[in-house]
C-alpha cells in the first residue's frame, strides 16, 4: 500500500516536470520579447528613434523562428526605426500569446455579445 502511494507520487511529480518542460520554452520566448519591448520603448522615451544594428539582428534571428514574415518585415526596415521594430515585436508577441494560453489549459473565447444576449433572455 505504501509502495503504491510512493509510485503514485513519483508519477505525479514526473507529470509535473513534463508540463514545466513543455511550457518553459514559450515562457522564455515571452520574457525575451518583453525585455526587447522594454528596451525599444525606453529608446523611444529617450528620443532615440533608431535601434542599434546588433539588437535588430538579434531580434530578427529570434522572430524568424516564430514567423519568417516577421523577419522580412524587420529586415525591410533599413532605417531601423524604433516604432517599426516595436510593431514587429508586438506582432511576434501576438503570435506567441495563443501558444502560451493553450498550454496553460486554454481560454474560454465566448463572444461577449452572445453572453449578453443569453443573460437578457433570462
Amino acid at each position: 500500500m505504501l509502495r503504491e502511494a510512493i509510485r503514485e507520487i513519483q508519477r505525479s511529480n514526473e507529470k509535473s516536470r513534463q508540463r514545466l518542460r513543455q511550457a518553459s520554452p514559450t515562457r522564455v520566448q515571452m520574457r525575451r520579447l518583453d525585455h526587447w519591448l522594454g528596451l525599444v520603448e525606453g529608446m523611444l522615451e529617450q528620443d532615440r528613434k533608431t535601434v542599434p544594428e546588433p539588437l535588430v539582428s538579434e531580434i530578427a534571428e529570434f522572430v524568424e523562428d516564430i514567423d519568417p514574415k516577421l523577419r522580412r518585415d524587420l529586415v525591410r526596415n533599413r532605417g531601423r526605426s524604433a516604432t517599426r521594430v516595436l510593431d514587429v515585436l508586438f506582432d511576434a508577441q501576438e503570435q506567441l500569446m495563443p501558444r502560451t494560453v493553450t498550454r496553460r489549459g486554454g481560454l474560454a473565447t465566448t463572444p461577449l455579445i452572445r453572453q449578453i444576449y443569453r443573460d437578457s433572455r433570462i
